[in-house]
């Protein structure tokens, strides 16, 4: 698949796909990064909503409407992936085969990349804990969206987004507090 700096911008300007692709590709590609916390998953996540796109009747609709679209899809295929990882992760768990991975980032000290992992793995606890509508909302939020691309993509009014962000947050610290620290 070519990446966006190979689509050249004439073959954008005629071609939907083209011009979603090369707009909205580093957008996905962070989201499913912030749902996964893996470079190479993401990068098939964002890759996988492109080829659901490329033969999708949402082509013949606006520039936003296309964009909400890819972003939606991307949240369900980063939160599909992930619940089969968390799955496939807790059976091999159960029969003893699991064996941690070094995963520490180049130069980085043991100790310290397991804190970081730790810290990761916290975040996504407390997210996963959170109702489905809140933490898409906080995803998208957090990768940049604006409340009406949020809006969009959520299939919800534009008023609302705020009032789902600001429970989404309390819920988030809430849950963080209490999983990780035995706060109540």
């Amino acid at each position: 698949m070519l990446s966006p700096a190979e689509v050249s911008e004439p073959v954008v300007a005629d071609d939907p796909f083209a011009h979603a692709f090369h707009r909205r590709y580093g957008e996905l590609y962070g989201l499913a990064y912030r749902v996964l916390g893996d470079r190479l998953e993401a990068e098939e996540i964002a890759q996988e909503a492109f080829l659901r796109l490329s033969g999708a009747e949402v082509l013949d609709r606006p520039p936003d409407e296309i964009a909400a679209w890819l972003r939606r899809v991307c949240l369900n295929l980063a939160f599909n992936r992930a619940r089969d990882e968390r799955r496939a992760r807790a059976r091999l768990e159960r029969v003893g085969q699991l064996e941690l991975a070094d995963g520490g980032v180049d130069g980085e000290e043991p100790e310290r990349a397991f804190v970081r992992r730790e810290e990761q793995a916290a975040v996504r606890r407390a997210l996963a804990a959170l109702p489905e509508r809140q933490r898409e909302c906080l995803l998208l939020r957090h990768s940049g969206c604006s409340y009406a691309e949020i809006a969009a993509s959520l299939g919800i009014a534009v008023g609302s987004v705020g009032v789902i962000l600001a429970r989404a947050e309390r819920a988030f610290r809430e849950s963080y507090r209490e999983r990780e620290h035995g706060l109540s």
